[in-house]
């Protein structure tokens, strides 16, 4: 059974490495390197790093319909590899276009991370997350030219831990999808795979660094915990303390505590740190200010000596 897999981030790199155990993964489509961190050093894509560890040859084409063009350097016909019998994609980060869909034998499928159609778009698990759901989950889907609206081969449901974040979700849902996808791939023949019912779908956005900003006063204490869960580690959580980015980096929500403080007030309470929020409050445990290096609280606070009795922005 020949494979050709298509992703990019760290969390995807199981996946491909177990499909190469079962399968003949014959190629790797991926991004392009790219510049990284303050200095822009130019970085490959952890699966393409993967890939090569694997011995597998790479396609890192700007746009996924060069590698049909054999007059750009990331072209199939170059590599000299058998059609394959399926595309698999997982995170891969570009739109297929219908000429890429139809080059497999027999599919192109994808692994989605939520029970779909629900979240169908770019961050179903970051979603999941900011919703405070107990459950998620991974559905194997049809590739077809609207997005994540194919028909589905098999789902199965994901419990979520109330302290997990956003990479202990990923794990998990890596782990799943793995297992669903080879599953799939070797019972293909006798599945039917279900349309989904688009009356019933909800869509998720692309996160921006904006949405990593807390308002006090318009956030419960549980909602701004799971802000903290969906967004670790990009593009955290933060608020402003005089001008200054102020990166809140672990807290626990305390929702029953009542205050007479105003949302984004800072107080103590039982030798502990609080911020007021619209309803309850957050305990702080560590965090950075910009340009500093992260810390906790006890620390932070016997160099802020004014930093609590301050209201932060809402």
């Amino acid at each position: 059974m020949n494979l050709i897999f298509l992703g990019t981030p760290q969390f995807v790199c199981p996946i491909l490495e177990a499909l190469h155990q079962e399968f003949n993964v014959v190629a790797v489509i991926t991004q392009p390197d790219k510049p990284i961190g303050r200095k822009q050093i130019l970085t490959a894509p952890p699966v393409k790093i993967k890939a090569e560890e694997l011995k597998i040859p790479v396609l890192q084409p700007e746009k996924i319909s060069d590698i049909l063009n054999p007059k750009t350097p990331n072209n199939l016909r170059g590599l000299n590899i058998p059609t394959p019998d399926f595309l698999v994609t997982a995170a891969y980060g570009q739109y297929l276009p219908t000429k890429i869909l139809k080059l497999p034998k027999t599919d192109a499928l994808n692994i989605h991370p939520s029970l779909l159609p629900q979240y169908r778009g770019a961050t179903p698990m970051q979603s999941a997350l900011l919703s405070g759901s107990p459950t998620t989950g991974v559905s194997i889907i049809r590739m077809v030219k609207a997005m994540d609206a194919g028909p589905v081969f098999a789902k199965r449901v994901l419990d979520i831990d109330p302290e997990w974040k956003y990479p202990d979700l990923e794990k998990a849902a890596a782990n799943i999808g793995t297992e669903l996808m080879i599953e799939v791939i070797k019972k293909y023949d006798s599945i039917t795979p279900i349309h989904q019912d688009a009356r019933d779908a909800s869509h998720c956005e692309k996160i921006s660094k904006k949405d990593g900003e807390i308002n006090f006063s318009k956030e419960t204490a549980k909602q701004i915990h799971n802000k903290l869960r969906a967004f670790t580690p990009w593009p955290g959580t933060y608020t402003w303390l005089n001008k200054q980015k102020l990166s809140l980096l672990e807290f626990t929500p305390k929702s029953e505590l009542q205050t007479p403080n105003s949302p984004g007030t800072i107080f103590q309470q039982e030798n502990e740190t609080h911020i007021a929020c619209k309803t309850g409050s957050i305990i702080i445990t560590s965090l950075q200010l910009a340009g500093k290096k992260p810390t906790d609280i006890k620390s932070f606070l016997n160099g802020q000596s004014t930093f609590s009795g301050t209201n932060l922005p809402s």
